[in-house]
């Protein structure tokens, strides 16, 4: 059984809208985000080999 011992989590945000960089005719000052997300685990399988 695996089981998640630790979570991170990060909030990323980048100011394209300072350079407009990615702007077009819908979005004409975007800001882009996104969320990165690490689970750690530990297992109590056995390793399984694989080819």
């Amino acid at each position: 059984m695996t089981t998640i011992t630790r979570v991170d989590v990060q909030d990323i945000h980048v100011p394209t809208s300072r350079s407009l960089d990615g702007s077009d005719a819908m979005n004409a000052a975007p800001d882009y985000s996104a969320t990165h997300v690490v689970l750690h685990t530990v297992t109590t399988a056995a390793p399984r080999a694989t080819a």
